[in-house]
Parts: C-alpha cells; sequence; structure tokens
C-alpha cells in the first residue's frame, strides 16, 4: 500500500511526508519494490577469503 492509498484508505487530511515520518518513528519499514518471487540467477561473485592474522603466512 502506498502512503497516498494509506492515507486515502484512513481517511487523514495529512500531507504524505507527515505519514512518512509517523511509520518512521513507530519503527516500521517498507520495500521499495512489489513483492515478487526471488530471482533464480546464481551467485557471481566467490566468497571472499578470511582476513587478519589467520590467513597470513607466518
Amino acid at each position: 500500500m502506498t502512503l497516498a492509498e494509506l492515507r486515502d484508505a484512513l481517511g487523514l487530511e495529512c500531507t504524505l511526508p507527515a505519514i512518512h515520518y509517523v511509520l518512521v518513528d513507530m519503527g516500521l519499514t517498507y520495500k521499495k519494490r512489489r513483492s515478487a518471487l526471488p530471482s533464480k540467477t546464481a551467485k557471481t561473485s566467490p566468497k571472499r577469503g578470511g582476513g587478519g592474522s589467520a590467513s597470513k603466512a607466518g
């Protein structure tokens, strides 16, 4: 539901940023895109090696 849809559904008379800030203060999060199935592509980058002194020859 978009902020505009939320405002209309609740019958509010306020700005969209006002709704946004209230939701942020409540700790609610949102997705920028509509829900979709996850991508079926494989990972393209290998895992990175560990860091620190344990990986150094010594």
